[in-house]
């Protein structure tokens, strides 16, 4: 289990997830990267791959009427993210 809250993190470790990776943030190219690594040394490759990272707007209103910062926020999450997860878990995969 992965995820970028290192609170919420704890309360997986606490309600007895085993391995749980933290301060892992889907959009960023570096982290899945790191992501690969970890899982390589930890657990020895993937057997099954469940993704449920993304982001919605803090509040609800059109994608026009969003702040900016708020849009790439979710672009760099919910597109760019999924790109990096995809292109390493295809290649776990093969």
């Amino acid at each position: 289990m992965t995820g970028r809250d290192a609170g919420r993190a704890a309360d997986a470790r606490a309600a007895g997830v085993d391995d749980v990776l933290e301060g892992l943030d889907a959009g960023s190219a570096e982290d899945v990267a790191r992501l690969g690594a970890e899982v390589e040394a930890r657990l020895g490759g993937v057997d099954l791959w469940l993704n449920n990272a993304g982001l919605a707007s803090r509040v609800r209103r059109p994608l026009w009427l969003q702040p900016e910062e708020d849009v790439e926020e979710a672009a760099r999450t919910n597109v760019s993210g999924e790109s990096c997860l995809l292109g390493w878990i295809l290649d776990v995969f093969g």
